[in-house]
């Protein structure tokens, strides 16, 4: 049988256990202004109407290049700036990293 002693100190180790658990600060994942990236987003909003024909000269003020520009580097560079997407988060979309990393 254990002895007071060593019971105590146990119980000690337990209850220090127990606060310790309870002043972990858990983080987020992905923050909640990103959860809404697709449906607010600059460039999800943005790139709807860009991508319209009848926009294309604000396309163009907006990029510094024509769509055809656009879509010509995007396919260079798309094997290349792509990322995984996981279980746990989305990957941001090629064509969204080349807009980003042009403005």
């Amino acid at each position: 049988m254990e002895s007071s002693d060593e019971y105590e100190e146990m119980e000690e180790m337990a209850a220090s256990v127990v606060c310790l658990e309870k002043n972990i600060v858990r983080r987020v994942w992905v923050h909640e202004i990103n959860l809404k990236r697709k449906r607010e987003g600059e460039y999800h909003t943005l790139m709807d109407i860009l991508e319209k024909e009848e926009h294309s000269d604000r396309f163009h003020m907006y990029f510094r290049m024509k769509k055809e520009e656009f879509e010509y580097l995007h396919n260079l560079l798309k094997e290349r700036i792509k990322k995984i997407y996981t279980r746990f988060r989305q990957a941001i979309g090629t064509k969204e990293r080349l807009a980003i990393c042009l403005r």
